[in-house]
């Protein structure tokens, strides 16, 4: 501990950035992970001679009150699981801090970690597991596209619309799943009661997630909305663009399934006037009977 204190008593803010480098050199050329590694952010607790006036003027510092050291460097972790005899061992692999010179956001620092994982464990698969803080749906196609996968909670301002709709009428421990078949990633809601009794909606993303069709059928599926038509006895039509290539005008009834299936496709096309003439076509039962929750027990 004596030697510990003496080290991290002479360690400056400029050297932060170099020596995170090489402890995370050190520990990926020793250790191989698990296929499943986690990021995060920490604040670890800064010791300094000066004084207590000086050391709140260092713009370095940054205040989390839910950690454990509240006042701190924040630093970006990618963290892992090793096996030692057998037995399970945490082991932090690489470092981002946040600090002066290196001003990186969660989200970027999530792309470095993996890129320069790729690159270290060639070959090796690679799953990132995430909070909503690193969140991003176009951060999942990033990963996706060099190869890697991703599981990551989100943050409810991102598309409100869409968690709003898979939440739609959920009661505790239930949810609703989407598929979004350009990517393979699968959006899914689920409501839980926490220890504490409060409610909490998660809202998670995964590119990991096997899907089959239940049937076996190797049919074409919707990957695209790009046009719409009002007909003239007001009703609305919508061009789909399938898998294999084919288009074709479908209406609402056609994109949004009896068992409340929206197709992804269309949501990311539709606007609120284009939704309002879709739902038109439905009555009110029909709608309570095509969107019910999935009930998990």
């Amino acid at each position: 501990m004596n030697r510990f204190l003496a080290i991290n008593s002479r360690v400056a803010c400029l050297d932060i950035v170099d020596l995170a480098r090489k402890l995370s050199e050190s520990a990926c050329a020793v250790f191989m992970p698990g296929d499943i590694l986690v990021v995060d952010e920490s604040v670890y607790e800064y010791s300094t001679s000066k004084t207590d006036d000086d050391v709140t003027k260092c713009n370095d510092l940054r205040f989390i009150p839910r950690k454990p050291h509240p006042n701190g460097f924040l630093v970006y972790c990618l963290c892992g699981i090793i096996n030692l005899g057998g037995r399970p061992l945490p082991v932090a692999f690489d470092f981002e801090p946040y600090i002066t010179g290196n001003r990186i956001s969660a989200q970027d620092a999530m792309i470095t970690f993996f890129l320069r994982s790729k690159s270290r464990w060639t070959g090796h698969p690679i799953h990132f597991v995430v909070d909503s803080a690193f969140g991003s749906f176009d951060r999942m196609d990033q990963i996706v596209e060099f190869g890697g996968d991703a599981t990551m909670s989100m943050s409810s301002t991102v598309y409100p619309w869409l968690w709003e709709l898979l939440d739609y009428r959920c009661g505790i421990n239930q949810g609703r799943v989407a598929y979004i078949p350009t990517n393979g990633v699968v959006v899914a809601s689920y409501v839980v009661k926490t220890n504490s009794d409060e409610i909490r909606q998660l809202k998670i993303i995964s590119s990991a997630c096997k899907v089959e069709d239940p049937e076996g059928e190797d049919s074409a599926v919707v990957v695209k909305v790009s046009d719409s038509k009002v007909l003239p006895e007001g009703k609305i039509e919508f061009l789909a663009h399938f898998s294999d290539g084919d288009t074709a005008w479908m209406t609402p009834r056609e994109l949004i399934g009896v068992d409340g299936n929206v197709d992804i496709s269309l949501l990311e096309f539709v606007t609120d006037e284009d939704l309002t003439l879709a739902l038109k076509e439905f009555t009110r039962s029909e709608l309570q009977v095509m969107f019910c929750p999935i009930d998990l027990n």
